[in-house]
């Protein structure tokens, strides 16, 4: 570049002054030069399509390049690191974060490469190492690559037949067995296996292994000892019940299995015992000791009818035969029996025992104290019928006063002044007709549990039934959240520290013991005119007015535990029956209330290893002598799939809450939970009362059968199902426990369809309206064509051909004031042949759900 500069007083005066310059020039031009050649090289390789990456590159070669790279900002990222540089936005970072992807994304192909790579490696290495030493040809004929099939040292057989036409079979060479051990060894060890099958298969030896190894206590079906037949069932049953868990579906099972599981069942018990007898005892021989022998001394085909005579002679009503048989009884357990078969011929055939045991003095002793009471009794109430009237003093004078007639005929008052003999009319404890207590929902608090952690989530299911400015409540959560301005939701609130009370549960949470004060710590805000406490979760939604309506019916000034269990059966046996399911809400009276503030710390500190909250709360009841009174509109819903079979054949009862909504399917099918909760609430504002409450009707036309579940879905069946089936929850869902199935809930349950011609169609709520001239509301049903039928060749027409429904009903506030029915339904006509009308409402008199068949 210096002789590139035209003036030559520039180029001295950079010569003179900088000669440092000048040789870096120099330096920077050749590099120049040879990057230039080299990139010129490059772009013609290029343009010609002659390069090696033309058809792309080697997967070696890119793994390699991608660790190279990978290495590469690794070592930079760790210099930044070393002289304390920020790495925050630094493109090394998200350089390193997609090299590593990429290095993850192929991890597959290298598993899939492996032996390939290994194979060829070994190869090479085995080339090289060949030269040099000869010991390596033994580790080269432990290659796994030696035993791939080689097709070239096949003996081709074609070539040494003769061609006469006459077939002859082929030649196999003779094989040798490399089994070297001898009989006596054999048998050895198939007798220490038949000995070690007898063992587990023992019950008293599963008991001790129990006990040893802390299992938890196995509930089955069957009583006493099971024999060899109940257990290979029993096995059989698990396999099914895996195979149908994986597949989720259900195995075909034939009339001789149901009948097999029936015998078995019925032979528990006692005859189960005699059945097992000898199996726990028969790895033994006559003197009480092992066998000597596997299959050679001691008993052959004769010990199987001695145990069957010895059978025979003991329990003769197990066995059908009454007679009695002269077996050899030389084992002490056979001695034993036959003492035992011998006194009970004694009692049956000897008359004088009769005799000898009237002239013992203790059965006339049991006779005199089982007498002596209804003596005393008879004596006491024919003396003492006019000066003994009875009192009820739990009873307020209003109470007695009601339960009575108000208003006497004067013939009967003439009667009874007359007849002194009569005794007095006992007051009922129950009144006539149900007492309301004009509960509303200013007397109502709501306390309910959350949690920092889901609180963003938890917040929209809240949001879909808290009515600001009318209901009142508090969210107790276990740290500060983030809240926002004219947010739909009750005042959050702090719950005090609880690290004072124990908590050893190893599997459950210690928020437990800060949820289970909730109640507690409501009362102690002071709020003025409260009635009740209701409590619930965060994914726990309410229908205040159905709320409001149960607890109507309850005294709030008594004790009163008001809730309902789980629905499924595994959970109500490991908690208890008679606790409230807290994510299923329960509602506590005030004066209960405040009972248990008093003691439920100390309570808490009584119950360390408990797993929840609610069984806290259930202890504590238990301690003050309160119940559970159970409401089943109270729903844990310890379940997962979707809830349409539940929720479709709700009981006749009002809806109270729903839970678990992160844990099951939306309510609606293609809405998101929050959005399905408040399109489910729409139809719950126009008659909450209503709200799941099921019909069942019939097109009489078209043989369909018809369940409504009000606010929530229709379903048409072909065919004709009884409403006693049809009131039964289809199985749409799983249990909170897998293995339980069907067989785990507190309900009866039906298959979703018993052919598939019988699929339901299901027609989900879009909208409802109240229309004022009609005084009805209005609810449009459009058929979920998400699902799928399978073909079907009956005669009978198609519900896939409605589009539509409509379901006509006029609100019943009341109708939980008076006793519980299900309401009636009747398919009305239509001008129509996509759409169907449905009036909903109550039954009139001597209306019914039958379908009327047509006379033949």
């Amino acid at each position: 570049m210096m002789e590139e500069i035209k003036k030559p007083d520039l180029v001295e005066t950079i010569k003179r002054e900088a000669p440092q310059l000048a040789t870096v020039l120099r330096e920077m031009k050749e590099g120049l030069d040879v990057v230039r050649s080299k990139v010129e090289a490059l772009t013609a390789k290029v343009k010609a399509d002659s390069y090696p990456t033309a058809d792309g590159m080697s997967y070696l070669e890119a793994k390699h390049l991608l660790l190279l790279s990978y290495c590469q900002c690794l070592v930079y990222y760790l210099l930044r690191k070393a002289k304390g540089l920020s790495i925050d936005g630094h493109p090394v970072v998200r350089s390193l974060v997609e090299i590593r992807m990429f290095l993850e994304k192929i991890r597959p192909i290298d598993k899939k490469l492996q032996y390939q790579i290994q194979k060829l490696t070994t190869a090479g290495a085995s080339v090289t190492e060949q030269t040099l030493s000869e010991g390596k040809e033994a580790e080269k004929s432990e290659d796994v690559s030696n035993y791939k099939p080689k097709p070239d040292l096949l003996a081709d057989k074609m070539e040494d037949e003769p061609m006469d036409g006459v077939y002859r079979p082929p030649k196999f060479a003779p094989m040798s067995m490399d089994d070297k051990t001898s009989k006596q060894e054999r048998d050895a060890a198939r007798k220490e296996k038949h000995f070690l099958r007898q063992a587990t298969e023992n019950t008293y030896m599963k008991d001790v292994l129990d006990e040893l190894e802390d299992r938890p206590e196995e509930i089955r079906d069957w009583h006493g000892a099971e024999s060899k037949e109940q257990r290979k069932f029993i096995a059989q049953y698990e396999r099914q019940q895996e195979v149908e868990e994986e597949l989720f579906a259900r195995a075909p099972r034939t009339k001789e299995d149901k009948k097999r599981e029936k015998r078995l069942k019925s032979r528990s018990g006692l005859h189960g015992l005699t059945e097992s007898f000898d199996d726990e005892f028969k790895f033994l021989d006559e003197d009480g000791e092992k066998q000597s022998s596997f299959g050679g001394s001691g008993r052959k085909s004769g010990g199987r009818s001695k145990r069957r005579k010895l059978r025979q002679s003991l329990f003769p009503f197990a066995m059908g035969n009454s007679s009695s048989s002269n077996t050899n009884l030389s084992n002490p357990k056979n001695r034993l029996l036959e003492e035992h078969h011998h006194h009970d011929k004694l009692k049956t055939h000897n008359p004088t025992s009769r005799v000898s045991f009237l002239r013992s003095p203790l059965p006339w002793l049991f006779m005199f104290l089982f007498f002596l009471p209804l003596i005393l009794i008879s004596t006491t109430g024919g003396g003492g019928r006019k000066t003994c009237s009875p009192t009820y003093p739990h009873l307020s004078i209003k109470d007695q006063t009601n339960s009575s007639s108000l208003v006497k005929d004067p013939e009967e008052e003439q009667e009874e002044v007359e007849d002194d003999d009569v005794p007095p009319r006992v007051p009922s404890l129950y009144p006539r007709r149900p007492r309301m207590f004009n509960t509303t929902l200013d007397h109502v608090v709501f306390g309910i549990a959350a949690s920092s952690v889901l609180w963003e989530t938890r917040k929209e299911y809240i949001k879909s039934w808290w009515r600001p400015g009318k209901t009142r409540g508090v969210v107790w959560i276990d740290k500060r959240v983030r809240t926002y301005r004219n947010e739909p939701l009750p005042q959050i609130r702090i719950s005090q520290d609880t690290s004072r009370f124990r908590y050893t549960h190893p599997v459950g949470d210690r928020s437990a013991v800060r949820i289970s004060r909730v109640v507690t710590e409501t009362l102690r805000l002071g709020l003025k005119g409260v009635r009740w406490f209701v409590m619930g979760d965060d994914d726990t939604v309410f229908v205040v007015d159905n709320v409001v309506n149960v607890l109507s019916k309850y005294d709030h000034t008594q004790f009163y535990y008001v809730g309902s269990s789980s629905e499924a059966h595994v959970q109500n046996i490991f908690f208890s029956y008679s606790m409230a399911f807290g994510g299923g809400g329960f509602a506590i009276s005030y004066a209960l209330a405040v009972e248990l503030s008093k003691m439920q710390d100390r309570c808490i500190q009584r119950y360390p290893g408990l797993y929840g909250s609610d069984d806290r709360i259930q202890a504590c009841m238990t301690e003050l002598g309160v119940p559970l009174t159970k409401e089943p509109g109270f729903h844990q819903y310890d379940v997962y799939g979707d809830l349409l079979g539940l929720l479709g054949a709700h009981p006749v009862a009002p809806l109270v809450t729903l839970h678990h909504i992160d844990v099951v399917q939306p309510i609606f099918p293609k809405m998101k939970r929050s959005r399905a909760l408040r399109h489910l609430m729409s139809s719950a504002e126009l008659d909450s009362a209503s709200i799941f409450q099921q019909s069942i009707c019939y097109d009489q036309s078209r043989f369909w059968s018809i369940s409504v579940s009000w606010g929530f879905s229709v379903q048409i069946i072909r065919g004709i199902i009884s409403p006693r089936e049809l009131e039964m929850p289809s199985r749409t869902f799983l249990n909170w426990f897998r293995r339980a199935d069907y067989i785990g809930y507190a309900f009866n349950t039906r298959p979703v369809s018993r052919h598939p011609c019988q699929r339901p169609f299901v027609f989900y709520v879009n909208s409802a309206k109240y229309d004022e001239g009609r005084r009805q509301v209005i609810g449009y049903y459009n058929l979920d064509k998400t699902r799928r039928f399978p073909g079907c060749r009956w005669r009978l027409d198609s519900p896939g051909k409605i589009d539509s429904v409509v379901v006509l009903k006029r609100p019943d506030p009341l109708r939980w004031h008076k006793s519980p029915r299900r309401d009636c339904c009747r398919v009305l006509p239509s001008r129509r042949n996509t759409t169907m009308y449905i009036w909903v409402g109550n039954c009139a008199d001597g209306e019914i759900s039958e379908l009327e068949h047509p006379k033949q």
